[in-house]
């Protein structure tokens, strides 16, 4: 899988990291100014991802060159090693699956959303980047696996832990819907 994500990575057109850090910390800032309410921007957040995730789905398998996977441990694996080094040029590793292989932890390496960013005080429910949560989710949900994602470690909110994970919960296999184009 490695190769795989140093090959799509290398495929990917690339945008500086901090042009991007600042364009996300800029829309951050803009839902805290409009909403006010740090919930409803974690909301609004996660809705972002999810959006983005059902649509870069179908980028993702062409470019990738991934036809399906195996169960969720493959799925997984995909999402750690070449999802997110394809889209964001980092690595992430997969921790503490739970025994009946429905849940693990996603731990990512390194997070370009978070360079340059410190958390004000009277921020501490912010979950800054929980736009990852949503792009899982709706990714996921595009290929029929409905999931559950929480952000459980951040470390713009906990600087001494050293790397943000996400907690990944199967909670069931969709079935697939085949409509009709007449």
């Amino acid at each position: 899988m490695d190769q795989v994500g140093d090959t799509a990575y290398m495929n990917m057109e690339k945008v500086s990291s901090e042009l991007f850090t600042m364009t996300y910390g800029a829309l951050v800032m803009h839902l805290i100014e409009d909403t006010g309410d740090l919930e409803d921007v974690n909301k609004k957040l996660d809705s972002m991802g999810y959006n983005m995730g059902t649509r870069i789905t179908d980028e993702f398998l062409a470019k990738a060159k991934i036809s399906h996977c195996q169960n969720f441990g493959h799925t997984a694996e995909i999402i750690a090693k070449v999802a997110f080094k394809m889209y964001l040029g980092v690595e992430a590793e997969i921790r503490s699956w739970s025994d009946d292989r429905k849940t693990f932890v996603l731990r990512l390496m390194g997070n370009p959303l978070s360079d340059f960013v410190q958390i004000p005080d009277g921020f501490d429910n912010l979950i800054f980047c929980s736009l990852y949560c949503g792009v899982i989710r709706g990714a996921l949900e595009m290929v029929n696996l409905r999931v559950k994602c929480e952000y459980v470690s951040d470390s713009l909110q906990q600087p001494e832990i050293e790397y943000d994970e996400i907690k990944i919960t199967l909670e069931e296999k969709l079935d697939p819907i085949f409509r009709d184009d007449d």
